[in-house]
């Protein structure tokens, strides 16, 4: 999956202001629906993926290893938007 460059300002917020898991959801949903441009290839589901990813490893940090992959997020981001 590709990775994507996010303004620190974002994960910073996602990261303080998102303490319930379908409330970051529904959010981080809404802000890369509203908020990014989609270029050759890319879907608003790759960027909330990556978006979900780097928020999550900033939270748990480089020593949880292992904790959500790419691939993780993309199955439960794919769980919870498809009901």
């Amino acid at each position: 999956m590709k990775r994507f460059k996010w303004n620190e300002d974002t994960l910073e917020y996602f990261k303080t202001h998102s303490k319930i898991e379908y409330d970051m959801w529904s959010e981080m949903k809404m802000f890369v629906e509203n908020n990014c441009d989609l270029e050759d290839g890319e879907s608003y589901e790759d960027l909330l993926v990556d978006l979900f990813y780097q928020v999550q490893s900033k939270y748990y940090g480089q020593n949880q290893g292992g904790y959500l992959t790419r691939e993780l997020a993309a199955i439960k981001i794919t769980s919870i938007t498809n009901g």
